[in-house]
């Protein structure tokens, strides 16, 4: 079997979508990659779909034994990309719902050509479950820097998801994969992050992603049990990120920007959990934050945010 540069990995466990998936990536105008696709021990019947394509394009099949993702969706993801080669210097973590647009494979290999980054982007127009653009869209700049893409993603003008990304192979070794948060709450910013530290992040204008947000691929959010490890992942995240940055950004400006962050997404989630938790929630972010003195304003933002908002 001939190596290409590209390795491109679908983690998969949901077949509504993936025929459409498969589709656009056997319609891609250049086909020099090989299509890796790791069953995370789905009850439904995924491979029947994969067969389909195994004429078109060239793919890996391979069916876990235990299902992961339920309880680790990093080490999943991270399951997937060990199926790939090490002669694939490129390596491109998809899904198992959205689309490439026709060109993509083609834009990417076009641009590499005179680029050398770690990390290369698609900019991502919305459909919904039928295909269909919603007018929501995402644009990145040429070249965008880690504190650039953190500061634009915790301010809610930059979508950062993972399969818009192309990375290396080695920064992926180099800083040792996915960052792994719970539930992979953060997951995807952070290692985007520490992707491209070096390099920033270069965008390739000449084609999309379209990322499907549809009934079937939203998790719900209201499970007391969920809410609470999403809230404590986030805290992580934040903290992660401060520690990230501490040696290149002024920690005032990391601070603020991590307040706002928490706010913004804590207030959505205070219904579902007891009021005691969200108070150790926000002691545990002031404590990390340097802020104990800002607990009471911090409740009363949520509080005020979360009624009437």
């Amino acid at each position: 079997m001939k190596t290409h540069q590209l390795a491109i990995v679908i983690p998969a466990y949901k077949a509504k979508y993936l025929r459409d998936t498969l589709e656009s990536i056997s319609q891609q105008t250049c086909k020099n990659f090989t299509l890796y696709i790791g069953d995370d021990h789905s009850p439904e019947d995924i491979y029947s779909i994969v067969q389909q394509f195994e004429n078109k394009i060239n793919i890996i099949y391979k069916r876990f034994d235990t299902n992961l993702g339920g309880k680790d969706l990093v080490k999943q993801w991270e399951r997937c990309i060990s199926l790939t080669q090490e002669e694939e210097e490129w390596i491109w973590l998809f899904s198992d719902d959205d689309i490439m647009g026709k060109r993509c494979v083609e834009s990417f290999y076009n641009t590499i050509k005179t680029n050398n980054y770690d990390v290369f982007h698609f900019n991502v127009k919305e459909i919904n479950q039928n295909g269909e653009e919603t007018g929501k869209k995402s644009q990145y700049p040429e070249v965008i820097s880690s504190y650039s893409l953190y500061k634009g993603k915790m301010m809610g003008k930059l979508l950062s998801l993972v399969v818009e990304n192309i990375f290396s192979r080695d920064i992926y070794k180099k800083t040792n994969g996915f960052q792994n948060f719970d539930l992979a709450w953060g997951s995807d910013t952070a290692t985007w992050i520490k992707f491209c530290a070096n390099t920033g992040m270069k965008t390739i204008y000449t084609d999309y992603i379209y990322w499907r947000i549809s009934p079937d691929n939203i998790t719900p959010t209201t499970s007391q049990a969920i809410v609470e490890r999403k809230l404590n992942a986030l805290i992580n995240y934040l903290e992660w990120n401060k520690n990230f940055f501490s040696s290149t950004q002024p920690n005032w400006k990391i601070n603020l920007i991590n307040l706002y962050g928490y706010i913004s997404r804590t207030k959505y989630l205070t219904s579902f959990t007891n009021k005691q938790f969200i108070n150790n929630n926000i002691k545990a972010f002031a404590k990390i934050h340097h802020m104990t003195y800002m607990e009471s304003l911090i409740k009363l933002c949520i509080t005020f945010l979360n009624k009437y908002l």
